[in-house]
């Protein structure tokens, strides 16, 4: 059978298109995680849309015009990180080993070419042994490991939770530890701003990473955007003589995934550290959800294994690890030389 690939863009891809995409890319997801719970379409289109990137996507279609494999390609809006491309690629389990992935991977060659790009960037899990060997083959090398860790919420120690929160004033004076649900207000956003462009540059990373400038103004995008899908609760830890927020730990779910707390970060500065603000904040942001949430049944957090500190925190909560996620990088040059062996 033969295949093409057909560039499509969301915005203006009718609904039954974008529909037959969305369900490869879950049916993908449940490999990767099989306690995923599918995206509907309204949440597809929002969580893949955020701002901070240009991407160009791609489908490949069979003979019949069925949706056969996907790919995302995509790189940062700011100038940062100029010599990456980073790359997407999903293939329909049923038509894997039939050079699919192969013609993605060209595919995204030419547009890194096209953009004077060197370096692309790709990513799998090891919950998927054909993305690992896929990854392998092709020369790429592991330059990031995010082990995803999970908590049964029952497992929670509430106690544990209670006395952390109840600790941070003494452990941390001269700091508050404020607490925030749903959408940010647009005081925090500056120093918002300011707490991601440390994640940035501070977090484990390939490198040669470059961290982008984040302003308000972009944190004010990702709020219209993958705020509107999820329910927020955030404990941000503010220094209170000159009120600047030095740390934060936020809480996510889905709401049509209400099983699911999502991590999505926990960060101090690091001019700030060693008084236990981390755990103030979880214990804070913890005890909330607890409060506020019902239907959860665990919480997920992702975290590079080389994170001792934050490692240590959950490990105290009793997160236990469940898969690995990795980002792996190949030289254009390289991947090209594994294409052109492929189709000679």
């Amino acid at each position: 059978m033969s295949y093409r690939i057909e560039e499509v863009a969301f915005e203006d891809l009718p609904e039954d298109e974008l529909a037959e995409i969305l369900a490869l890319v879950n049916r993908g997801s449940h490999e990767e995680s099989p306690r995923h719970v599918n995206l509907t379409l309204d949440e597809f289109r929002m969580f893949s849309t955020g701002p901070g990137f240009i991407q160009r996507r791609f489908r490949v279609v069979d003979e019949t015009g069925r949706v056969v494999a996907f790919s995302n390609t995509r790189y940062h809006d700011d100038g940062s990180d100029p010599e990456v491309l980073m790359c997407q690629i999903r293939v329909d389990a049923e038509v894997r080993r039939q050079g699919i992935g192969t013609l993605l991977l060209g595919n995204a060659i030419g547009v890194a070419r096209s953009l004077g790009r060197n370096t692309l960037q790709l990513y799998h899990y090891d919950t998927v042994p054909a993305a690992a060997a896929f990854i392998e083959v092709i020369g790429a090398k592991p330059v990031l490991q995010m082990h995803v860790n999970t908590l049964k919420l029952d497992d929670l120690d509430v106690e544990l939770m209670n006395r952390w929160a109840n600790e941070g004033p003494s452990k941390a004076p001269g700091y508050r530890a404020d607490l925030y649900e749903g959408r940010w207000p647009e005081e925090i956003l500056e120093g918002m701003a300011r707490l991601y462009f440390i994640l940035d540059r501070d977090s484990p990373q390939a490198e040669g990473h470059e961290p982008r400038e984040w302003t308000a103004d972009l944190i004010r995008q990702f709020l219209d955007t993958f705020m509107a899908g999820v329910d927020s609760l955030m404990a941000l830890a503010v220094h209170e003589e000159s009120g600047v927020p030095v740390g934060m730990s936020q809480l996510i779910r889905r709401r049509t995934d209400l099983s699911k707390w999502i991590v999505t970060t926990t960060m101090v500065d690091p001019d700030h550290r060693g008084k236990s603000l981390g755990r103030w904040i979880k214990g804070v942001v913890n005890l909330a959800a607890l409060d506020r949430w019902e239907g959860g049944v665990y919480q997920e957090t992702a975290n590079a294994q080389i994170n001792a500190p934050m490692l240590a925190i959950n490990h105290e909560m009793g997160f236990e690890h469940e898969y690995t996620f990795f980002e792996s990088e190949v030289s254009v040059d390289r991947a090209s030389e594994f294409v052109a062996a492929r189709q000679n």
